[in-house]
């Protein structure tokens, strides 16, 4: 998997006060392997991935250094105010078709997203 960080790795475990022997309990691998993986020496399969990122909180796209979000959510900054209305709407699930399109022509109307 290109482009893995281990230094994220670390980073996190370290944040959880988690030892490299407890993330390889939990993961179901053996601490040499943590290891490896924070000094970049190897990189885990997808499996592995996943199970780190589940125990660490954060997302296998932190991990992988496609995303800076840990959690992988949303920064309010990424998303303009008529963005985040179309989330709030679509959550609370309370507009019919006529509004999708009242929304749709709002969205693509807007030069400032």
């Amino acid at each position: 998997m290109p482009g893995f960080m281990g230094n994220r790795l670390k980073d996190r475990r370290n944040e959880l006060g988690m030892t490299q022997e407890q993330l390889a309990n939990r993961v179901g691998i053996h601490k040499g392997r943590v290891s490896q993986y924070e000094r970049n020496v190897i990189e885990p399969g997808a499996a592995i991935l996943s199970k780190m990122a589940e125990e660490l909180k954060v997302s296998a796209d932190y991990l992988l250094g496609l995303s800076d979000q840990p959690t992988g959510k949303l920064s309010p900054v990424a998303l303009s105010p008529r963005e985040w209305e179309v989330i709030r709407l679509l959550r609370d699930k309370r507009f019919d078709a006529n509004e999708w399109l009242k929304i749709g022509v709002k969205i693509s109307g807007d030069t400032n997203n």
